[in-house]
């Protein structure tokens, strides 16, 4: 599970965005914390394990999540996503309360794991972006929630294994006319600035069978997937942790 609040002001300029409801803003993305549960590796510390925790070091997973080995996914891939944000890669900043109240949160996902084979995240993400260029809108702010997960239901721990994976997504405009996938196409801009806050709403954005073949040399998936997370992609091509303009989302070369 994870959330995280990206904040970014890019293109031609900027000026001061306190017209912007703040005390909402960050009132809402508590609420968010609290209904869910748990948070990201990548916010804020609060989603780290206290360091009264045995397992609590870099490098350690909150959840017991493994990277799948010889995976030819992107970044933004499923199975990526749920084995990076898993990782408790250290923090600045440490709340001990608040990750000992969460901390139950990561060691159900564990057992849920270790019972079923199913691996589970949820997370929220919002962006805004501004520019002081003279078009019909100057700013775009969209929120997206994201429920994915793995399931392993044949041969789980074995040499082929078979999952299915799935994606619900829902992309939305929060006080603003246009997302930021737009905001960039106003001023002749040939690619989006913000890959990955459309304003599409729900959907079920993957539900697919992954199968290993021949002790894993072999490996197939068919049903529906993000095709970005397949092809031109690199270390930083995911609007999550990397890049959110396309032209460099996509492959450098």
């Amino acid at each position: 599970m994870g959330q995280q609040y990206q904040m970014n002001r890019t293109l031609v300029g900027s000026k001061p965005i306190c017209r912007k409801t703040w005390s909402g803003l960050f009132a809402s993305l508590w609420v968010v914390s609290i209904l869910l549960f748990g948070l990201s590796p990548l916010s804020l510390a609060a989603e780290g394990r206290t360091k009264q925790s045995s397992k609590a070091n870099p490098g350690s997973t909150y959840s017991g999540y493994q990277p799948q080995s010889g995976n030819l996914e992107g970044p933004s891939g499923v199975t990526s996503e749920l084995a990076e944000d898993d990782i408790d890669t250290g923090a600045i900043l440490e709340f001990p309360k608040i990750e000992r109240f969460f901390q139950p949160w990561f060691d159900w996902k564990k057992r849920l794991n270790d019972r079923t084979g199913l691996q589970l995240q949820l997370s929220f993400q919002s962006l805004y972006q501004e520019t002081d260029a003279n078009v019909q809108y100057e700013d775009a702010f969209a929120g997206r929630w994201q429920v994915q997960g793995s399931w392993a239901l044949l041969n789980r721990g074995g040499p082929n294994t078979g999952k299915l994976t799935f994606r619900i997504e829902n992309r939305y405009t929060i006080n603003s006319e246009i997302p930021p996938s737009q905001l960039a196409f106003q001023f002749g801009s040939v690619a989006s600035s913000g890959t990955g806050f459309s304003d599409f709403g729900a959907a079920l954005t993957e539900l697919a069978w992954r199968q290993e073949l021949m002790n894993g040399k072999l490996r197939f998936i068919f049903g529906k997937i993000s095709a970005i997370s397949w092809y031109n992609v690199h270390a930083l091509s995911t609007s999550m942790r990397g890049f959110q303009n396309t032209a460099l989302q996509s492959s450098l070369s």
